[in-house]
């Protein structure tokens, strides 16, 4: 019990459990097991008096040695393992017991104690076999929680320096793709994406997917539809254990079976930017943490170069706007010169593939359009009635006018 209380490191506490065990009561095969993945592998990580074993030998569910004890029972006593020689190859006769250890209700690993003769143990090997689990446990929860509080700090410290460099990022799109990078390092994910939430449709549009089955980038993701989807209408985070199985899956997405995801809200405390989602197959709840408070972090990244590329824009709009009134001042006596100069000043400000002025004459009371581009080429339409296309709409209401589909749009 003292070797075990000062013992820090899960590895040496096993093949000290194995040794001592071995030298204290002269049981003469033991092995002991860490289990891994919610029981379905046992990894052997120490043995006293077996044939040599490959080092971390594991053992699958379902696979010969394989031992599956449930939650409700205490240990697992084989009298006589000739019954089983199918199973246990490693021991031609004798005796076994195993015995569960369990942390917060969850096996961890598998004390696993052998004896040539059949009928080894009695009443009174296992009340001492109990009270050794018992002291197991405690050694392990003790090394677990010391473990876990070591994981979380060098997480936190992982999580600082990746916040340092997302920070200095300034434009938008390289950040957004730097943030889920950073993400998916951090977790130790296969994959993820990231998106945006555009207000005016309610939709999630992915803007960056890494490590997926294939490039989702431009997938719009409705409302509760997928992770994404689901964060958005909830705005909370989400863990799912089987993405292929869960109801509220996107169908745009082709995700092998058992893939787990972890999602997670983008936003301030003013506004929801989007979502961010990763992908894997081990994720714990703590993992969800770590992504959460990563995402808070990483979305006053996002706001801040929004800011910085809003404040950039607007100063070259600016500039821009007094460069080209600057032309007009210079034109003013030739109408030409002037609409090519309003022409110049507005593609910088918003590209576009078309560009018209219209005015009014009075005289003939119609629109005449004066300055006609339309993916380069100029030209000269006839004049058109005052009521009639977009030059009307606007004269009429005395308001700018968008329109996000020409097709669509009726006038």
């Amino acid at each position: 019990s003292k070797m075990l209380a000062h013992e820090m490191v899960e590895e040496r506490f096993y093949d000290h459990v194995a040794r001592h065990l071995h030298d204290l009561f002269d049981y003469p095969h033991i092995r002991v097991y860490e289990v891994q993945d919610g029981g379905e592998v046992q990894i052997l990580r120490a043995f006293v008096g077996l044939p040599p074993m490959p080092e971390q030998y594991r053992l699958v569910a379902g696979s010969g040695g394989y031992v599956r004890i449930p939650s409700t029972v205490t240990r697992d006593y084989i009298p006589d393992v000739t019954r089983y020689s199918h199973v246990y190859r490693w021991l031609e006769k004798g005796s076994r017991v195993t015995l569960p250890l369990r942390l917060e209700g969850e096996c961890i690993a598998l004390l696993m104690i052998a004896h040539p003769e059949t009928n080894a143990f009695d009443e009174e090997a296992f009340a001492l076999l109990d009270v050794v689990s018992n002291l197991l446990e405690t050694s392990l929860g003790r090394i677990h929680a010391l473990k876990k509080n070591r994981q979380r700090a060098d997480e936190l410290l992982a999580l600082q320096a990746t916040m340092r460099d997302i920070l200095a990022e300034r434009e938008l799109s390289s950040l957004l793709q730097a943030i889920l990078q950073r993400a998916i390092d951090l977790l130790a994910a296969d994959g993820g994406a990231l998106g945006l939430f555009e207000t005016e449709t309610g939709e999630t549009r992915v803007v960056s997917a890494i490590g997926l089955t294939k490039d989702y980038t431009g997938v719009r993701l409705q409302l509760g539809e997928g992770a994404m989807g689901w964060v958005a209408q909830h705005r909370k985070p989400l863990f799912v254990r089987d993405y292929p199985a869960w109801h509220n899956r996107s169908e745009q997405y082709n995700v092998p079976a058992g893939t787990q995801v972890l999602a997670a809200p983008l936003e301030t405390s003013e506004k929801f930017i989007g979502a961010i989602a990763i992908v894997g197959r081990r994720f714990r709840e703590s993992d969800l943490e770590l992504l959460q408070l990563f995402a808070q972090q990483a979305s006053l990244a996002v706001e801040n170069a929004r800011l910085y590329q809003d404040a950039v824009l607007s100063a070259e709009k600016r500039r821009a706007l007094y460069e080209a009134s600057q032309d007009i001042v210079s034109t003013i006596s030739s109408p030409e010169k002037v609409w090519r100069a309003v022409h110049r000043a507005a593609e910088r400000v918003m590209p576009a593939e078309a560009f018209t002025i219209t005015i009014v004459n009075q005289n003939t009371r119609k629109f005449e359009p004066v300055y006609v581009v339309d993916r380069g080429q100029r030209f000269s339409p006839a004049p058109f009635p005052l009521e009639h296309g977009l030059s009307g709409r606007v004269l009429r209401t005395g308001q700018p006018v968008r329109i996000d589909n020409v097709y669509s749009f009726e006038l």
